[in-house]
């Protein structure tokens, strides 16, 4: 066998996992990763495969310290995460409970998906889909921008890192909520331009930037349905009715302008109206939430609930 090409293996380049009597070498980005075979084997089909084809005799072939070496094409912190988690198990928090840093839960997507590795990808999927996709029903929906819980730590502020890996992935059920927070808590120039968040430039992807802007004014469109309401034809007070109309109208969109068509109806407005309007508004009100809940996809150009369920990524 040929000694190695890929540069001088130093200490500085030899990465953790690095089990002396490993007997394959994994390379990325100039670092190295002495690991075993058979573990990759038994979690990979892709890697079982990789191995499993027959090589033929090639004295030129690189290896380092015996091993063979293979050449990779992923990032060096995704890829030493997930040996580390086949290897040594070392992230076992995100069973234990349900959090994960975002670097651990991209890596576990990104290479779980690419080499088939199903107990790391869906654990990734499953600290994600804590995260949005326990949105399920119009009544779970959150009714104001505000962030909120997650079993995925180390994110940025707006959540566009989590926004970008969801789509890159595959995880379609999580993009509408995502893009729905963005389009509710980002101003256009932070959609368009990034901001910056614990010393790093955080980005949208250009196909989410579009989704987010072309969402925001469909946003408005559904929201106006929900509150531009005529009064009932039964109205016993149109004078009083059209007062309570307007006041709605004020505390919607000013001061402070609002694209959120899952408000809810507030009790405050209920003595603006007589009783047959009242009752009419709030019945309205919910049937505009509801019809915004079935179209909360499309508006951000993913098609339906359907749509988004047959095209998710599944292994």
């Amino acid at each position: 066998m040929g000694s190695e090409t890929f540069g001088q293996s130093t200490t500085s380049n030899r990465l953790d996992p690095w089990f002396d009597d490993g007997n394959i070498v994994l390379t990325t980005e100039g670092k190295y990763f002495r690991v075993y075979r058979g573990i990759l084997s038994s979690q990979s089909p892709v890697f079982k495969d990789m191995f499993s084809c027959p090589q033929p005799e090639d004295p030129s072939a690189p290896e380092m310290d015996g091993c063979p070496i293979i050449q990779l094409h992923d990032a060096a912190n995704d890829l030493q995460i997930v040996l580390k988690a086949l290897h040594d198990r070392a992230y076992p928090t995100a069973i234990a409970t349900n959090s994960v840093s975002l670097p651990v839960a991209a890596a576990f997507l990104r290479l779980g998906k690419k080499y088939e590795i199903r107990r790391l990808f869906d654990e990734g999927r499953a600290c994600l889909e804590g995260w949005r996709a326990g949105w399920t029903t119009l009544p779970e929906l959150p009714t104001d921008d505000s962030l909120y819980l997650s079993r995925v730590t180390k994110r940025d502020k707006y959540d566009f890192h989590l926004t970008n890996l969801a789509r890159e992935v595959g995880l379609l059920s999580m993009l509408p909520f995502a893009l729905y927070t963005i389009a509710l808590s980002c101003p256009p120039e932070i959609i368009l331009d990034g901001y910056d968040c614990d010393g790093a430039h955080c980005t949208l992807s250009p196909i989410n930037q579009r989704a987010c802007l072309i969402g925001r004014d469909k946003l408005v469109e559904l929201q106006s349905s929900s509150f531009h309401l005529l009064a009932d034809f039964k109205c016993a007070d149109r004078l009083k009715c059209m007062e309570g109309r307007e006041r709605i109208l004020r505390d919607v969109w000013h001061p402070n302008f609002q694209r959120n068509p899952f408000a809810t109806w507030d009790s405050k407005w209920d003595l603006s109206f007589c009783s047959p309007c009242l009752a009419h508004r709030k019945n309205l009100c919910e049937r505009c939430r509801k019809r915004a809940w079935d179209a909360l996809p499309s508006v951000f150009g993913l098609g339906s609930w359907e749509e988004i369920e047959r095209n998710s990524f599944t292994f």
